[in-house]
C-alpha cells in the first residue's frame, strides 16, 4: 500500500474508532434510567460473584444478553487497537496484547465509575471482566481477519508474474 493510501486508512480508522467510543458511551451510560438501583446494590466488587449469582438466579435469556452484550460491546474496541497498533509488527504482539487489557479494563472502569458515581447505577467489577474479555476476541478476530486479507490478493495489488 503506497503512503497516501496508508495514511488515509490510519486517519479513517482513528475517526471510526472514535465514532464507536461514542456510541459505546451513550449505549452505557445514557440508555438506562438513572438511580436505577436500589441504594444497598450500587456496588459489586467481587469477582466471579455477579456472573454466579446470575447463572443460579437468572434466566437463560437474560445471562446470555448480559454476557454477551459486555463482550459484543467491547469487540470493535479489540478489533481497532489492533488495527492501529498494526504498524507496531509482529516483535510486540504481547506489547500489543498488553496494551489491550490495559486499555480496555482502564477504559470499561471509567464507564464503571462514572455509571456509579454520575448516573447512580450498579458498578460490577464483572463487567470489567467480560469487556475486556470482549476486547480480547475482538483483537483474536482482528488477527484472523489481518491473516486472511494477507492471503488475498486485493485489486489494486501488483500481480508479479516473473518480470522485474
Amino acid at each position: 500500500m503506497n503512503g497516501i493510501i496508508r495514511k488515509w486508512v490510519v486517519v479513517i480508522s482513528v475517526v471510526l474508532f472514535l465514532f464507536y467510543l461514542l456510541v459505546l458511551l451513550n449505549v452505557t451510560l445514557f440508555t438506562h434510567n438513572p438511580g436505577s438501583a436500589a441504594a444497598d446494590e450500587t456496588t459489586d466488587m467481587k469477582w466471579y460473584s455477579s456472573i454466579l449469582w446470575s447463572l443460579e438466579y437468572r434466566s437463560s435469556s437474560y445471562n446470555i444478553r448480559n454476557f454477551l452484550g459486555n463482550m459484543l460491546l467491547f469487540l470493535p474496541f479489540g478489533f481497532f487497537v489492533g488495527l492501529l497498533t498494526n504498524r507496531l509488527g509482529n516483535k510486540v504482539r504481547l506489547g500489543r496484547l498488553f496494551l489491550l487489557i490495559i486499555a480496555s479494563a482502564c477504559f470499561s472502569l471509567t464507564i464503571e465509575l462514572l455509571q456509579h458515581f454520575v448516573f447512580y447505577r450498579i458498578f460490577d467489577v464483572d463487567d470489567i471482566l467480560m469487556n475486556t474479555l470482549g476486547a480480547f476476541i475482538g483483537l483474536l478476530v482482528y488477527m484472523i481477519w489481518l491473516a486472511a486479507v494477507r492471503r488475498v490478493p486485493l485489486f489494486f495489488r501488483p500481480i508479479n508474474n516473473g518480470h522485474h
